[in-house]
């Protein structure tokens, strides 16, 4: 799902299998019309090392395509957040797309270890470094900042594994099994766990952290405690 917030409101834009990245900048382009620009662009989806997972996928192949947004972005614009698995992290042996729901059975699973939110932890972790050329170059990180400067703004991506409640694919966050209780990081709903990257058009990048692994872990997995 596409959410293009043009100032003072938001549009989500659900997007189908197999959509070409072309046809997702006209539609964006179609909401904005000619009076509109955009203050922040999420992408919600699956995800993989350089590959936003939506529609036929964006990466390093077709993110040139988003040059039509350039000029499309107000002046106070946050830019682009791609909300989606370890997007901004260097390709791995495992790159398959996976977003992990804490049930009981994958509790139960960490807590037979003898340190569970460790072993949580090096499942959830991806790997980061900020070179984009070379044998050792991060393939997100290439990916991100190469669209950063297609489209001249911010963009954000995870660099770890994202969780996400099976019920609202793309709304991030953590629904207590012992309470339905949800938590969310923000007003929009949005958050990172874990860490997450932000690149200027000039190629900079600034590594945060979002909500930590030990707390989703205890906050969740808790309820499952012998």
């Amino acid at each position: 799902m596409l959410q293009c917030d043009p100032v003072d409101q938001c549009t989500s834009i659900p997007i189908c299998l197999n959509t070409r990245v072309s046809d997702m900048i006209a539609s964006i382009l179609s909401v904005l019309g000619s009076s509109h620009t955009i203050k922040i662009l999420r992408i919600l989806s699956h995800g993989a090392p350089g590959t936003v997972s939506i529609g036929e996928n964006i990466a390093m192949r077709n993110q040139a395509s988003f040059s039509a947004l350039r000029g499309k972005f107000s002046a106070t614009s946050e830019g682009i957040f791609l909300y989606g698995c370890r997007i901004a992290s260097i390709a791995m042996q495992d790159t398959s797309t996976h977003i992990l729901s804490l049930t009981e059975g994958t509790c139960r699973t960490y807590l037979d270890y003898d340190s569970p939110a460790r072993e949580f932890q090096t499942y959830m972790q991806g790997d980061f470094n900020s070179r984009t050329t070379g044998v050792s170059r991060s393939i997100g990180f290439s990916f991100i900042a190469a669209l950063a400067e297609t489209v001249g703004v911010n963009v954000t991506a995870a660099v770890d594994r994202q969780m996400d409640d099976p019920h609202r694919v793309g709304h991030h966050h953590i629904e207590r099994p012992d309470t339905n209780e949800v938590e969310d990081h923000d007003d929009n709903g949005h958050y990172y766990e874990g860490r997450y990257v932000t690149v200027t058009p000039s190629g900079t990048h600034t590594l945060r952290r979002g909500r930590s692994f030990q707390a989703i872990f205890t906050a969740t997995c808790s309820h499952y405690s012998p």
